[in-house]
């Protein structure tokens, strides 16, 4: 299961359709030389190793919208994170 929120594509209610499969086409797309080239693309325009913060609200509220679809993208790529598991607390339960 995908554990990005719940993000990983509006169609993943269809029947035959589920995350890993979302996840993998992500990985094909971007896996050729135009792929990473794209990627390094979206990281500079995406805002991923600088600040988006702009003193105007609108513009950095705009940034924040460019960043996280690249953030998204990268742990789209990166394929669905094993879920963890709970540790126990002091008390000796699970946690939950």
């Amino acid at each position: 299961m995908c554990e990005h929120n719940d993000t990983c594509g509006p169609d993943l209610n269809r029947p035959g359709q589920n995350r890993g499969d979302l996840h993998q086409a992500y990985a094909l797309a971007f896996a050729g030389e135009a792929g990473k080239q794209v990627l390094a693309d979206l990281s500079r325009q995406g805002f991923l190793r600088e600040t988006s913060f702009n003193p105007d609200p609108q513009r950095a509220a705009f940034n924040e919208g460019r960043r996280s679809l690249a953030l998204y993208i990268g742990h789209m790529i990166a394929g669905p994170r094993p879920r963890r598991q709970a540790e126990p607390n002091a008390a000796g339960g699970t946690g939950k």
